[in-house]
């Protein structure tokens, strides 16, 4: 009888086991829709991420966004307790510092680099 209970136990689990494996992979595997086409998995994350980011910056960060572009070049620094963010164009040969509200403080220029892909 013990042998019985312990098996029904067991397979109660394994099939537990199982459905939880299978909702997890079901929320890992969304699909991410931009017009008409689909995303899925870590790639799709990037591409949505990437194509929303106009959606969500202000000030001066919008205003050179829709001069110069994109740029994958784009560092955040959280230094006693100020946040800022470095944007770098190296075919433009310049490069911006933003505060938290996205307000541009700082610009450094530097020689272009012609061949460099942004």
């Amino acid at each position: 009888m013990k042998r019985v209970i312990l098996l029904g136990l067991g397979i109660i689990a394994l099939f537990g086991v199982q459905a939880f494996a299978a909702e997890r992979l079901a929320t890992k595997a969304r699909t991410y829709t931009e017009g008409t086409k689909h995303w899925r998995g870590e790639r799709g994350r990037k591409y949505v991420r990437r194509l929303s980011l106009r959606e969500n910056l202000t000030n001066d960060k919008l205003v050179i966004y829709d001069t110069l572009g994109y740029t994958p070049h784009r560092l955040r620094f959280n230094a006693a307790g100020e946040r800022t963010e470095r944007w770098v164009y190296y075919s433009a040969g310049v490069e911006y510092w933003f505060d938290e509200e996205g307000i541009l403080v700082e610009t450094h220029h530097f020689p272009p680099e012609p061949n460099h892909i942004d």
